[in-house]
């Protein structure tokens, strides 16, 4: 069993903190031992009361824990004070165990969770964290430049901040930038070893989440703790956030909570029905030569066996499409590697289906605003594999055309000798891909 350290505020509501912590990690089969920093009287409008715990009592817990569990990592969320934040970052970094600090310092409702200090002495104990993951309102305390407002801050400038916090912080630091109000994506970055990296996820509309930064932070914390490096854990942490967001609820006043993210079981389901929908309505020349599969991925998925397919493909016989197998986890390999390397740039882009190649259908992808980006096997580079290298070569060219962070709708080659062209159109879902794979036959 994984243990994982969660120390952080109480948040009676249930929507944030150390509740929310303990929730998402056991979603994700790690047990989380929760030690409170405080315990914060709030309801979704406003911060009525913090009650502080006194920093001895909170040592004493701690070092309670580290005698009866191994931890795999530590996540830190709200700390009131700086004497809390040093004496808990001194006391967990003496065990050697990673500690992701997420510097809860505002609540989503806008009231201070921190005292003003502590801010300017984070960098007193960071070259001691694995990650901070601060968004960009606590990025600006922690630059002491809050002339800015997150609003209006640009994508260039997100890079640019959270570059300064790097060198200000001297640890790898994702710096969030779910408050960019312009942008239709979620963007994070990521400074680590004298490399920046993009993190991207489409924004969900629907009211205020709460927690959704507390279960980011500890969602790495939990893939780190499995033994992801540290760029894969966030992005199995941004996929797994989409996914629990995308299934948040309400709990009235325009505020919801996260939800459960999205298992095994509903991958089938969701595979299963649209398979029964695709052969219904494709008409039989679109099935390539080598037959089609449809790939939909868990939430979090880096590696071929968390992606679901269909084993034995779909095929033409005469006029029909026929299914020759069932949804099974690890059955594509091919279109397994199309939707992971897509996630690679955009998480939520979960789901790949194959089609025969024609140039009248990706004319009709254009007429009907498909993004549509395209590779040559001929560029190919020896010694790479054909789907990693193209889906990534398009989709990065694509985006330097476009100036934009899109991953295209469709995405073809021509092909070569002894390989059938093929178009891929791809989306966020089965639902979603079956909806564009209706609109280009009914299109033409």
């Amino acid at each position: 069993m994984i243990h994982i350290l969660c120390v952080g505020g109480l948040d009676p509501s249930g929507s944030a903190g150390i509740i929310i912590d303990s929730f998402v990690a056991k979603c994700f089969g790690a047990h989380p031992i929760c030690i409170p920093t405080a315990i914060t009287m709030q309801s979704y409008e406003h911060v009525l009361k913090i009650r502080e715990r006194d920093v001895t009592d909170i040592i004493y817990d701690l070092k309670k824990a580290l005698a009866f569990f191994d931890f795999s990592a530590v996540k830190i969320g709200m700390v009131y004070s700086p004497e809390i934040l040093e004496n808990v970052v001194s006391a967990l970094y003496s065990e050697g165990i990673p500690i992701v600090y997420d510097p809860v310092m505002v609540a989503s409702s806008g009231g201070l969770l921190s005292t003003d200090d502590l801010a300017e002495r984070i960098a007193n104990v960071s070259t001691k964290f694995r990650l901070i993951t601060p968004n960009i309102d606590e990025g600006l305390k922690i630059l002491e430049d809050e002339s800015k407002k997150s609003a209006r801050i640009s994508i260039d400038q997100l890079k640019e901040m959270a570059m300064e916090l790097g060198e200000k912080l001297r640890c790898p630091v994702l710096l969030k930038g779910g408050h960019l109000k312009d942008e239709k994506e979620a963007i994070d970055v990521l400074v680590h070893d004298n490399s920046v990296r993009f993190f991207v996820s489409e924004r969900v509309a629907g009211g205020i989440i709460r927690g959704t930064g507390c279960a980011y932070s500890t969602l790495i914390a939990t893939f780190l703790a499995m033994g992801d490096p540290l760029e894969i854990a966030i992005r199995r942490a941004k996929g797994a956030l989409y996914s629990m967001i995308n299934n948040s609820y309400s709990v009235g006043s325009n505020v919801r909570v996260l939800g459960l993210p999205d298992r095994e079981y509903n991958v089938i389901v969701a595979l299963s029905n649209a398979l029964r929908e695709l052969v219904k309505f494709l008409p039989s020349d679109f099935v390539p030569e080598v037959g089609m599969n449809i790939a939909y991925a868990l939430p979090h998925a880096v590696r071929r066996e968390e992606v679901c397919g269909i084993k034995g493909r779909i095929v033409r016989f005469g006029d029909e499409v026929l299914s020759m197998g069932h949804p099974e986890f690890g059955a594509s390999d091919h279109m397994a590697r199309v939707v992971l390397t897509a996630m690679e740039y955009d998480v939520g882009i979960r789901c790949a289906i194959n089609i025969r190649y024609s140039q009248e259908i990706i004319e009709c992808c254009h007429s009907l605003n498909l993004k549509v980006a395209g590779f040559s096997r001929k560029e190919e580079p020896a010694g790479v594999k054909t789907m990693e290298w193209g889906i990534a070569r398009a989709i990065e060219e694509y985006r330097k055309a476009t100036g934009s962070l899109n991953v295209p709708d469709v995405i073809f080659d021509k092909g070569a000798v002894g390989k059938e062209a093929m178009i891929r159109v791809l989306g966020q879902s089965p639902k979603d891909v079956l909806h564009k794979v209706r609109k280009i036959v009914y299109a033409l």
